[in-house]
């Protein structure tokens, strides 16, 4: 059940919409199926497990240029940058998940934040990002590490206790099973202050799959989820398109039309969980609260057709989401 968000909430998000007191779930054990969402196959699309570390250069670089070719990155960037972390200014803060540095360098030039560390287990994205770091310098550090791994003190203890913010970008997705949830989140605990934060971006927990390819494709993703609630624990295939207008993404037994050529993309395989699944990891983790903030639209041209963009943000396959260590 939705409830509106505290004062406590309201100062750190604005104009929040969407809030989710944190409650353990009394249910059945998590039970991880191994059928597929939806499956999207492509000959020459590359197909990358979200825990895979075997991420090469071309899905490095095919990675950045969607992320600045999809009009939803800029609706998600602004609704984590703007609306759920608020004024970051000089805090420290630790990216998990970092990828290329993208959203890990908008942290210091966007929100002056104070020191920064990024980590991330694809040592080519961690590559790319040093990259960017030594052709324009900002005194940001990356290590090549596993989020699954951060509560170990032999090798992660120099990052303990030492973040005022902890940011998390399509991370928890990534766990195989709650178990694995569980171990990502206490290595985030164990990073940030008491009072710290750790805020980030996730598979919306309440999507629902009452709608065609053509709705997620006309936002740029090639997508088809069942009717109803997905299995808790499911995994599910996303493509995403390297080009933003003049690409057609297409799904199984589909041919492109007349003058028209497949855009290849790649196609990266996650797992959905449900708020409760979630809500029940954060607590056995040790955060006393979280919350669930559905995206909004920034300012821009592309963004002036309201009536368009209504649905995706009525049904958003990502939310952003907070949470607080006590």
């Amino acid at each position: 059940m939705l409830s509106h968000p505290s004062k406590v909430a309201r100062r750190h998000f604005g104009r929040c919409r969407f809030f989710v007191p944190l409650r353990v779930s009394s249910g059945h054990a998590l039970k991880a199926q191994s059928c597929r969402l939806f499956s999207i196959s492509s000959p020459r699309a590359i197909h990358v497990s979200a825990c895979d570390t075997k991420y090469d250069n071309n899905i490095a670089d095919m990675y950045g240029k969607v992320k600045s070719n999809l009009h939803i990155s800029e609706i998600y960037r602004h609704t984590l940058m703007d609306t759920v972390m608020g004024d970051c200014a000089g805090d420290r803060i630790l990216d998990v998940g970092c990828g290329i540095g993208d959203y890990t360098r908008l942290l210091k030039m966007e929100k002056q934040a104070g020191d920064i560390v990024g980590i991330d287990m694809s040592q080519s994205m961690v590559d790319k990002a040093q990259q960017s770091e030594h052709q324009s310098p900002l005194g940001i550090s990356y290590i090549c590490g596993d989020a699954r791994d951060l509560s170990n003190s032999q090798r992660y203890g120099h990052l303990h206790g030492r973040f005022d913010l902890a940011v998390g970008s399509y991370v928890l997705l990534h766990a195989t099973d709650h178990e694995e949830l569980v171990a990502m989140l206490r290595g985030v605990y164990a990073c940030v202050k008491p009072g710290g934060r750790f805020v980030g971006l996730n598979t919306n927990p309440y999507l629902r799959g009452n709608h065609n390819d053509a709705f997620w494709k006309k936002y740029g993703l090639a997508a088809r989820f069942p009717e109803g609630i997905p299995e808790d624990g499911a995994t599910y295939d996303v493509k995403f398109s390297t080009m933003r207008d003049d690409c057609v993404r297409l799904l199984p037994g589909e041919k492109p039309p007349l003058g028209k050529k497949e855009d290849p993309g790649f196609v990266l395989t996650s797992r959905f969980y449900t708020s409760a699944t979630y809500n029940k990891a954060a607590r056995q983790a040790g955060f006393k609260s979280l919350r669930w903030v559905r995206p909004e639209l920034p300012d821009g041209s592309q963004f002036n057709d309201k009536h368009f963009w209504k649905e995706f943000l009525e049904n958003s396959n990502g939310v952003a989401f907070e949470m607080i260590k006590p």
